[in-house]
């Protein structure tokens, strides 16, 4: 069950969820972009993250694609990763660009950048993997 780590409007203050105040998490807003920090990283902080709307005149819910954080043994490799959202629906033959970067201390041979996608009907999700100026579609 996911939960819920803060929520707000977009150009006022977001307060983080009470279960999460005492884990030092932070979020930022920058124009129309908000950020989540996560200090201290561990293994209890993996998992998939989504930012999200709400409609309140449809009441509904409009999710990202979500980030995919997963973290290492090596906690003296610092490595953050962003990735840009596509806000609204892209009409049918329209051309679309997700980015995700990748920062890292760590050399870049050491590291492998993974895109997932789940699409219906499939039961497991499609996995793209790029890899230095390549990428690759594996079905």
């Amino acid at each position: 069950m996911p939960q819920k780590v803060a929520q707000g409007f977009t150009y006022e203050e977001i307060k983080i969820s009470p279960e999460f105040q005492q884990s030092g998490f932070k979020i930022e807003t920058i124009d129309k972009s908000i950020s989540l920090t996560i200090p201290q990283v561990n293994k209890e902080h993996e998992g998939l993250y989504y930012c999200g709307k709400f409609n309140h005149e449809k009441v509904a819910v409009k999710l990202s694609d979500g980030a995919l954080l997963t973290v290492t043994d090596d906690i003296d490799v610092k490595v953050s990763v962003f990735q840009s959202s596509v806000s609204d629906s892209v009409p049918a033959g329209a051309s679309v660009t997700l980015q995700c970067s990748v920062l890292s201390e760590s050399r870049a041979a050491e590291l492998q950048v993974l895109w997932f996608r789940a699409a219906p009907p499939q039961s497991h999700p499609q996995i793209i993997y790029t890899h230095h100026n390549s990428s690759h579609q594996y079905p």
